[in-house]
């Protein structure tokens, strides 16, 4: 552990748990979700690039039907905002490599190609 990186935890009394955060209700997630529309319609158009503002629209709605499947467990509205980004960026991210047809190839087949090729030597 570094130097003081925990020091509200060495003045903690013996057997006093730490306070736990409260997390953002369902609402207020949603309220704030909202509010950040604008901002990760702006993000989402600059990670689709020249295409068309409907794409940025799509990645957005993507990101916000994530939200609803499988809701995160903000504590602020910052760790929303970087949930959301996050989440924005992958499927930007996998929409890219399905419009391109790029193919993803595991290690383990890079290592079984590499053993086979070696066998026939």
């Amino acid at each position: 552990m570094t130097r003081g990186a925990n020091v509200r935890a060495r003045f903690r009394p013996p057997g006093c748990p730490p306070k736990e955060k409260p997390l953002l209700t369902r609402e207020e997630m949603t309220a704030q979700a909202i509010a950040l529309r604008p901002k990760l319609l702006k993000r989402a158009s600059e990670l689709v690039g020249p295409r068309s503002y409907a794409d940025a629209e799509d990645l957005v709605g993507v990101v916000y039907l994530a939200m609803v499947e499988r809701p995160p467990t903000p504590s602020n509205s910052s760790q929303l905002n970087h949930w959301l980004r996050t989440v924005l960026r992958n499927q930007a991210a996998l929409a890219y490599r399905n419009l391109y047809g790029a193919v993803v190839v595991s290690y383990e087949a890079i290592q079984e190609t590499r053993s086979g090729s070696a066998a026939e030597e």
